[in-house]
């Protein structure tokens, strides 16, 4: 299983090639493939869902941790602002009167306003789902 630029192992497949379900129609890089992927040896994946299971990041190369996420340095996730939340790409949609954009949530508004983006960079864990909620 190939993990993706946008930081997910594939997760299905488009027209025979590897893509990722969770970020199409988000990110064009959930349809290519990362020629370089970060090591994931010795980094733990912890469920996303905070049920506390835990497993070796390394497993999700072989398939086993359904909905993994890469959250290591340069990863989508690290590039996150740590007092928003949301990614570098709303940040750079300033705009002249920012007052007509009711939809921008009040941290990013002030995060725009005020020019703090911060990346939250390594979480210093990944994420999967374990299934604890279910599957249905």
């Amino acid at each position: 299983m190939p993990m993706m630029k946008c930081g997910h192992v594939a997760n299905a497949n488009s027209n025979g090639k590897p893509c990722c379900v969770i970020c199409a129609g988000v990110l064009p890089e959930a349809f290519i493939v990362n020629e370089n992927p970060p090591s994931l040896e010795g980094r733990i994946a912890k469920c996303a869902y905070g049920c506390g299971n835990e497993r070796p990041s390394i497993e999700s190369l072989q398939g086993r941790l359904a909905f993994f996420e890469y959250c290591g340095e340069d990863s989508t996730e690290s590039k996150h602002c740590k007092v928003c939340g949301f990614g570098p790409t709303a940040h750079l949609r300033r705009s002249k009167n920012l007052d007509n954009h009711p939809a921008y949530h009040d941290k990013l508004y002030k995060c725009i306003r005020e020019g703090t983006y911060e990346p939250k960079g390594d979480r210093g864990y990944d994420r999967y789902y374990c299934g604890c909620r279910g599957w249905d």
